[in-house]
């Protein structure tokens, strides 16, 4: 498929498939992102299901509106979130010794574009508070019964998995260690002869399945007048600053950050958790979210 092709797909999906698009404010010079201001197509609203396929990661409600008007994002260190025809290939190096590789090619869709095994991913940029930041949603787990590795598996099993076994999970604060060995780790993303250096992990949060917040099946929270309000991407940061309270610092610094975000499975610690959605305590695949906060 060339680029116009993939460019005509995803006008043509998001109209049916998404919500209105809005503008981006002003983007800030000087902070690791392009300093020109674009317009970017942004999908006002974005709940988590799980996929029919019983795969990781989000898809989308049903739109109340539509539009016929598709914006791209900008470019993040270089790297172009708009060109649907090159890779993007992010290593992350842990200075242990262990290295990992999340490969996708970008798409503004979590649709059917998104489908787990099309190694895609579904990026968005945020709009409210901090513009300048890009969620980037991989997939973990396995599909077509386990010939195909999803783009973040390597990663969550490192983290959740005992070691030599697929299907025992560790204890939280285990993960909590291994995730620990992520921070300051180096990172580098190339797509086709372009390739973004000096990166580092800046952070990473586990939400478990009682704080799933925007990610949850059901995801709303009582308003001021008793309201249902629904959750979407733009409530991600401070849901992770919930858990790990120097994450909302990265809403505050004006800095460009890459947040991947995949699924993890669930954990026999946790089954018990007050508060949890029956449907995301119920499914293997869709217990609990990483978001791992990639930047200079």
């Amino acid at each position: 498929m060339n680029n116009k092709e993939r460019l005509f797909r995803a006008a043509t999906i998001a109209t049916f498939l998404m919500a209105g698009c809005s503008t981006v404010p002003k983007t800030r010079a000087g902070q690791g992102y392009d300093n020109n201001i674009r317009i970017v197509w942004t999908p006002t609203v974005i709940p988590f299901l799980p996929d029919l396929e019983q795969t990781l990661g989000p898809t989308p409600l049903p739109p109340t509106e539509t539009s016929t008007e598709i914006i791209y994002p900008y470019k993040m260190f270089g790297i172009d979130f708009s060109d649907f025809s090159k890779e993007i290939d992010i290593q992350i190096d842990l200075s242990q010794g262990s290295s990992f590789k999340v490969n996708s090619f970008a798409s503004f869709l979590c649709g059917p574009i998104y489908a787990p095994g099309n190694h895609f991913s579904c990026d968005y940029q945020l709009q409210d508070r901090n513009p300048e930041d890009l969620l980037h949603f991989v997939h973990s787990g396995y599909v077509n019964q386990g010939q195909i590795k999803l783009e973040a598996e390597d990663i969550r099993h490192f983290l959740e998995d005992s070691p030599g076994s697929w299907d025992k999970r560790l204890a939280p604060d285990q993960i909590q260690k291994n995730m620990d060995m992520f921070i300051e780790a180096d990172v580098s993303i190339t797509q086709g002869d372009i390739e973004a250096k000096n990166l580092k992990v800046l952070a990473m949060v586990r939400v478990p399945p009682d704080k799933l917040g925007p990610f949850s099946h059901n995801p709303y929270v009582q308003g001021p007048e008793g309201q249902k309000v629904l959750l979407t991407n733009e409530n991600i940061f401070s849901t992770l600053a919930t858990i790990d309270p120097s994450i909302s610092d990265y809403e505050k610094d004006g800095k460009a950050q890459i947040v991947i975000i995949f699924c993890g499975w669930n954990n026999p610690a946790e089954k018990d958790l007050v508060g949890v959605d029956p449907y995301d305590a119920a499914d293997f695949y869709q217990a609990v979210r990483y978001a791992i906060i990639l930047g200079e």
